[in-house]
C-alpha cells in the first residue's frame, strides 16, 4: 500500500478518534450541566476526596486535558487552592485512563450502529437531553471508527522493516519510547489519542509490551502541555497547580522507568489470557493509581517544592468568602456587619477592576487586562455566597429591623456584582481599541480621564460608605452622580461635533460612546449603594426601580 495513502488512514483515524472523545465529552456536559462545575468546588477540601472527585470528572467528560484546564482556571481566579488542585490533579490522572479501558473492550462492531443512532437522536429529537445523549452515541461511535481507521493504517506499517526497527527500539531502550510517547502528545494534545494509538501498533505487533509501557510513561508526560498553555499569564497559584501536573509525571515516569521490567511481568501476571490492548489499558490504570497514590501522602511537601520552583507572592483574590461565619449566623448584629465587609472586599475587587481597564484604555496596554476574567468569576462566586448566607440568615427569628435590611444588603450585593459585568464589557471595548488600533482623540482622551477621575472618586466615597455607614460619604455619591451625568451629556455633544469634523474616526467614537454608558451604569449601581445606607440599609421601595 502506498506511504501516503497509509498515513491519511492514520491521520484521519487519529482525528475521528479524538473528535469522538470530544463529542462524548461534550455530550455528557450537556447532559450534566453546570452540576460537575460545583461539585469540582464543593468537595476538594480533602486531598483524597480531591483525587476521587477529579477521577470521577474525568470518566464523564472523557477530558483531563480539559479537567486540568478547569482547575487551572479555578486556582487562578481564587476558588481552589493549590493543595486542593494537586488532589483533583492526581484524580485526572487515573479517570483519563478509563478511555483506555473502555478501547480495550473492542467494540468496533457497534461504531456504525452507534453513529447512526446518534445522529437520528441529535437531529430528531425535540428535548434537548435527547439531543445530548445522541451527541454521546455519536462520539462513541466516532471513536471506534477512528480504532478501526487507524489499525488499519497500522496492520500495513508493520510490512516496513524500517518502521520495525523503529519501534523494537522502544522495547530495547524504553527512554525512547518515552521521549517519543512525549513528543506524539504534545503534538496532538491527547493522551487518550496516543495510548489509543500505542494500543493499535501493540496488537500488530510493531512494539513489543515494555516497548508500549514505555510510550505510556511518555504520554502521561506530554498531556502536561494542555495545562501550561492553560497557565501562561496566569496567577503563580494557577502556574504552580501546572507544574504540579508536570512534576508528578515526570517524578512519576522517572520512578517507573528503572523497574520497567518487573513492572511489565507483574501487569502481564494479573493479565492472565488477555490481549496486549489489553494489557497496555491495565498498565496505564494501574501506573496512574500507584503513583497518584504514592503522591497523596507527601502532598505538604510537594506544595513546598512547587513553591521553590514558581516563587513569588501570589497576589490572586481568594474566590472564597472572608467574613461569612455561619457559627455566627444567630448573632444578628455580628451577620450584618460582616456582610458589609464582604461586599465591601467585593467593592474593592470591582474597583481594581474599574482602574485595569481603564488603564488598559488609556495607555493602550493590553497586560492589564490579565486578571479581569478571573476577578469577575471571584465576584460572581462572592455574590452568591453572600445570597446564600443572607437567605440562610433570613430564616432565622429577626427582630423586624434586621428583616427589614436583607433585601437592601442584597440589592447591594447585585449592584457590585453588575459593576463586575460593566467591567467586563470594558475590558473588551478596551481590547478591540487596542486590536484594531482604534485611537482616540487628545480631546476625547482629556474628557475620558475626567470621567474616570469622576467614577474614581465616586467608589471611594460608596466604599466609605458601605463600611463605615457614612450617610456624609453616601451623600457624596449622589453629588458625583450629577456631575457624572452632566459630564456624560455635555461629552456625547462634543463627540457627535467631533465626528461631524472628521476629527474622530467612526469606530473609535462607537468605542468612546460605549465606554462613557458603561461608566454611567457603574455610577448608577454605585448610587443605588448610596441609597441603601442612606436609608440605613432598610429597604426602600425606590430602590427597586433603578
Amino acid at each position: 500500500m502506498e506511504i501516503k495513502a497509509v498515513v491519511f488512514m492514520l491521520l484521519g483515524g487519529l482525528g475521528l478518534l479524538m473528535y469522538g472523545i470530544k463529542l462524548m465529552g461534550d455530550g455528557v456536559r450537556r447532559v450534566a450541566g453546570t452540576k460537575m462545575r460545583n461539585i469540582l468546588k464543593m468537595l476538594t477540601k480533602n486531598a483524597f476526596i480531591g483525587l476521587l472527585v477529579g477521577t470521577g470528572i474525568v470518566v464523564i467528560t472523557q477530558s483531563s486535558s480539559a479537567m486540568m484546564v478547569m482547575t487551572v482556571g479555578f486556582v487562578n481566579a481564587g476558588l481552589m487552592t493549590l493543595r486542593q488542585s494537586i488532589g483533583v490533579m492526581l484524580g485526572a490522572n487515573i479517570g483519563t485512563t478509563f478511555t483506555a479501558q473502555l478501547i480495550a473492550f473492542k467494540l468496533e462492531d457497534y461504531a456504525l450502529p452507534a453513529i447512526g443512532i446518534g445522529m437520528m437522536l441529535n437531529l430528531f429529537s425535540r428535548r434537548k437531553y435527547y439531543k445530548d445523549i445522541g451527541m454521546v452515541l455519536l462520539g462513541f461511535g466516532m471513536l471506534f471508527l477512528g480504532i478501526v481507521t487507524m489499525s488499519k493504517s497500522v496492520y500495513f506499517l508493520r510490512e516496513s522493516q524500517t518502521v520495525r526497527d523503529i519501534f523494537v527500539n522502544f522495547g530495547q531502550k524504553p527512554i525512547l519510547g518515552v521521549l517519543a510517547g512525549t513528543i506524539v502528545t504534545m503534538i496532538i494534545q491527547s493522551s487518550s489519542a496516543t495510548i489509543a494509538l500505542t494500543m493499535a501498533i501493540a496488537a500488530e505487533g510493531l512494539v513489543d509490551f515494555k516497548g508500549a509501557v514505555a510510550l505510556v510513561l511518555g504520554d502521561n508526560i506530554g498531556t502536561c502541555i494542555t495545562s501550561q498553555i492553560a497557565a501562561i499569564g496566569t496567577s503563580i497559584s494557577a502556574r504552580r497547580t501546572a507544574w504540579s501536573h508536570t512534576i508528578n509525571n515526570i517524578i512519576s515516569a522517572i520512578v517507573v522507568l528503572p523497574v520497567i521490567t518487573p513492572f511489565t511481568e507483574f501487569i502481564e501476571s494479573i493479565s492472565v489470557n488477555a490481549s496486549i490492548s489489553r494489557m497496555v489499558a491495565n498498565s496505564h490504570t494501574i501506573y496512574n493509581i500507584i503513583t497518584s497514590l504514592m503522591f497523596l501522602p507527601v502532598i505538604n511537601w510537594f506544595v513546598k517544592l512547587l513553591t521553590w520552583i514558581v516563587p513569588g507572592e501570589d497576589m490572586t483574590e481568594d474566590g472564597a468568602p472572608k467574613y461569612l461565619d455561619e457559627r455566627l449566623i444567630s448573632t444578628p448584629s455580628i451577620v450584618v456587619e460582616n456582610v458589609r465587609r464582604e461586599l465591601g472586599r467585593m467593592l474593592k475587587i470591582t474597583t481594581r477592576m474599574v482602574c485595569n481597564c481603564m488603564d488598559s484604555l488609556i495607555e493602550n496596554k493590553i497586560e492589564h487586562l490579565k486578571d479581569i476574567k478571573a476577578n469577575e468569576d471571584v465576584v460572581d462566586d462572592l455574590q452568591d455566597s453572600v445570597s446564600r448566607y443572607l437567605i440562610k440568615f433570613s430564616e432565622t427569628s429577626l427582630l423586624p429591623e434586621y428583616s427589614k435590611m436583607i433585601p437592601s444588603l442584597l440589592h447591594c450585593n447585585n449592584d457590585i456584582e453588575r459593576i463586575g459585568d460593566h467591567c467586563e464589557n470594558l475590558a473588551t471595548l478596551a481590547e478591540r481599541k487596542i486590536d484594531n488600533k482604534h485611537d482616540f482623540s487628545e480631546e476625547a482622551e482629556r474628557e475620558l480621564k475626567k470621567l474616570y477621575q469622576e467614577i474614581k472618586d465616586m467608589i471611594r466615597d460608596a466604599d466609605v460608605a458601605l463600611i463605615d455607614g457614612s450617610q456624609n460619604a453616601a451623600k457624596h455619591v449622589f453629588r458625583r452622580e450629577t456631575v457624572i451625568n452632566q459630564m456624560v451629556e455635555t461629552y456625547s455633544d462634543t463627540h457627535i461635533n467631533r465626528l461631524s469634523k472628521g476629527e474622530c474616526k467612526l469606530q473609535s467614537g462607537i468605542i468612546y460612546i460605549d465606554v462613557m454608558k458603561n461608566l454611567e451604569k457603574i455610577g448608577d449601581h454605585l448610587v443605588n449603594i448610596a441609597q441603601a445606607v442612606i436609608g440605613e440599609l432598610r429597604w426602600d421601595e425606590e430602590l427597586e426601580d433603578r
